[in-house]
């Protein structure tokens, strides 16, 4: 199914934030600076065409440079990207309804800035279809016009 762009830019942009936050399956590793060594793998807790919010035990300076590698469930090779942290929250301790404890740390918001040509397409590529598949139902038709 092709959706023209016009269509695909609203439906990313809703919210506030200029891009629809999307809760995918997948993992980030991150290096800072010049280093070679990526850390992660980290859950993502959402993630938009404009930036990623994922949890660790430390924290990240607002305005630090980061560098991401992101896996998609499903998907074969990782998307690099480079971005910004724009927010830094710590979060405490909490339990489930089972009982199970989260442990704590921080949620960090990193925006978006620059990505690699082949890296945009896939992204662009995994990231509609899914806000596709949230908003369109069979026939193509948005939820909001049935």
């Amino acid at each position: 199914m092709k959706l023209g762009l016009i269509k695909i830019k609203h439906l990313l942009s809703r919210d506030k934030r200029k891009t629809e936050r999307l809760i995918l399956g997948g993992n980030l590793w991150y290096r800072l600076g010049f280093s070679q060594k990526w850390t992660g793998p980290l859950p993502i807790e959402n993630i938009s065409g404009g930036g990623i919010n994922f949890r660790y035990k430390k924290s990240f300076k607002k305005n630090t440079v980061i560098n991401l590698m992101i896996s998609f469930l499903g998907e074969s090779e990782p998307i690099i990207v480079k971005g910004k942290v724009t927010w830094c929250k710590a979060m405490t301790p909490r339990k489930t309804l089972n009982n199970e404890v989260l442990p704590g740390g921080y949620k960090t918001g990193v925006k978006f800035f620059k990505m690699d040509y082949n890296d945009r397409r896939k992204f662009i590529d995994y990231f509609s279809e899914k806000v596709i598949t949230k908003y369109l139902d069979a026939e193509g038709r948005m939820e909001s016009e049935k």
